[in-house]
């Protein structure tokens, strides 16, 4: 399902949204999109979010894939990370990571957690090509989304920038985290995409409106699902 809505003030619905600015927010409740996580760097299905949970997984310009890497030593970086050739992505300061020998591994990119009534903006940081949603050594360091020691335990919002004929635009992907306990070194599980959205009009901050039916609507936000005014 898609849903175009607007960031603004006001309680009443608009009817014509016709030659106005939005924010198109597509829903994947029921994982019709799987967005399956590859072993292969740059390989699996991509993510383009200015499109609806129907859409092939093949690698558009504007796709992001999901890329898994699971430690082969005691020295090796796994983790879950996002990655494009056209999408940047919201980060925190890079979180300098060290092996259990105290080697210095690498400053890595960890993308920054939204929530809901956030505006993704040109305020923020962002990472060209990858970032980590979870970061980690076997039995060592790890790091995650936002700062985080280890995975959150509740839906969260990343930020990401995207060029749409050759203007830029915001957006934002909604994330349900599975991880079980902390077990073999590790925190065993994977990330979901529950929605996402795009603002259409370039330059414009994207707000963080999760779709009727998600987290906050009941909550006073309803009001914003509306056209914006000029």
């Amino acid at each position: 399902m898609s849903i175009r809505i607007a960031a603004v003030v006001g309680a009443a619905a608009v009817a014509s949204f016709q030659g106005r600015a939005e924010l198109v927010v597509h829903t994947n409740w029921a994982q019709t999109f799987a967005w399956t996580a590859s072993t292969n760097e740059g390989q699996g299905q991509y993510l383009d979010i200015t499109q609806d949970a129907t859409q092939s997984g093949a690698p558009p310009a504007s796709g992001i894939y999901y890329f898994f890497r699971y430690p082969e030593t005691f020295s090796t970086l796994g983790g879950h990370n996002l990655g494009s050739s056209a999408v940047r992505f919201a980060t925190v300061a890079p979180t300098p990571f060290y092996d259990q020998e105290g080697e210095f591994y690498d400053d890595v990119p960890m993308m920054k957690k939204f929530n809901p009534t956030n505006l993704v903006g040109s305020q923020w940081t962002y990472s060209p090509g990858y970032a980590f949603l979870y970061a980690f050594y076997l039995l060592g360091q790890q790091g995650a989304v936002g700062g985080g020691a280890s995975p959150p335990n509740s839906t969260f919002f990343v930020g990401v920038q995207l060029d749409v004929a050759g203007n830029t635009h915001y957006g934002w992907i909604e994330l349900r985290p599975v991880f079980g306990p902390y077990i073999d070194g590790l925190h065993p599980g994977r990330f979901y995409a529950q929605s996402w959205a795009w603002e259409t009009e370039p330059g414009v901050a994207a707000r963080v409106i999760p779709a009727p039916g998600g987290a906050i609507v009941a909550a006073g936000v309803f009001g914003a699902v509306l056209r914006r005014r000029r």
